[in-house]
């Protein structure tokens, strides 16, 4: 799961950000509009709403992790035994919802006219637009893979599948077993034939560090008028160690005072040059 945002306010609530919730399986997205973006709002929708509809995920995966570390969110993740992933900080690429974030930000910009703060106006169609969409990997509606069945977007849908004794039901177990094989197989074949092309291209020069090793970090820090730091004007690059392997290509960086800076991909990193 995920954020877009901040957002202009919007709506009877001022909304700022959408949280985004993608099952990785059937590719199911289901998206809630926030005032902020906290855990102490995200904790109830997420335990009454997503865990009741589908039960308990195996995997929370999140941006970097930074806005999910309170209380309320870690009782949350003992109470379903939940194993929480996070990934590299200014790497998304892992993050399924960070593919269905395009998604939603391309469909809001065609919807909205002139006033950027309508953007709520059409979330939730949006989403169900995703959910009724036949996804390339699996080669089904997400709709379709989550309750077997295709969804009923229109009432005079009823009268055409009475009028011509269409099922409606619900598949049976043998024939959810089967459709689940199905869609595991499509989606380890999409993801050899992406892993294929991304790997030739993102981890063909992609140096090794070691655990101790000093390194170039690019540096993120935004600017800040408050304490006259402008990022243009920065270094690009900054030093720090590597305290962890965290990952193929992941490593946990810390700065020369021991403080943790989190985890970056190797891309954001370069060797360290003692003689520059």
């Amino acid at each position: 799961m995920d954020y877009v945002g901040p957002l202009p306010a919007s709506g009877k609530f001022r909304n700022t950000c959408v949280l985004v919730i993608t099952d990785v399986f059937s590719k199911f997205v289901i998206v809630q509009p926030f005032r902020q973006a906290t855990a102490e709002s995200l904790v109830p929708f997420v335990d009454n709403m997503v865990f009741q509809m589908f039960g308990v995920p195996e995997v929370v995966l999140t941006d970097n992790g930074t806005q999910f570390v309170s209380k309320p969110f870690q009782e949350l993740l003992a109470k379903y035994h939940i194993t929480h992933w996070k990934t590299p900080s200014y790497h998304p690429q892992i993050n399924d919802s960070e593919r269905a974030n395009r998604v939603i930000v391309t469909a809001i910009r065609a919807t909205i006219k002139k006033d950027h703060k309508e953007w709520s106006n059409n979330i939730q169609s949006i989403a169900n637009a995703i959910r009724n969409s036949v996804h390339e990997a699996t080669r089904y509606t997400p709709f379709f893979t989550v309750f077997g069945r295709n969804m009923v977007t229109d009432g005079r849908e009823y009268s055409r599948l009475r009028d011509t004794n269409a099922p409606y039901e619900s598949i049976t177990n043998s024939e959810r077993e089967k459709l689940y094989s199905e869609v595991r197989e499509n989606l380890k074949a999409a993801f050899q034939k992406h892993s294929k092309h991304y790997n030739l291209r993102s981890n063909a020069n992609c140096p090794k560090y070691s655990v101790g090793e000093k390194v170039l970090k690019k540096n993120t820090e935004h600017s800040d008028k408050g304490k006259g730091y402008c990022a243009k004007l920065a270094a690009k690059y900054i030093p720090a160690t590597v305290k962890r392997i965290a990952g193929e290509n992941c490593y946990e960086l810390m700065d020369d005072k021991g403080k943790k800076l989190g985890v970056f991909n190797c891309s954001f990193l370069k060797k360290f040059n003692s003689k520059a």
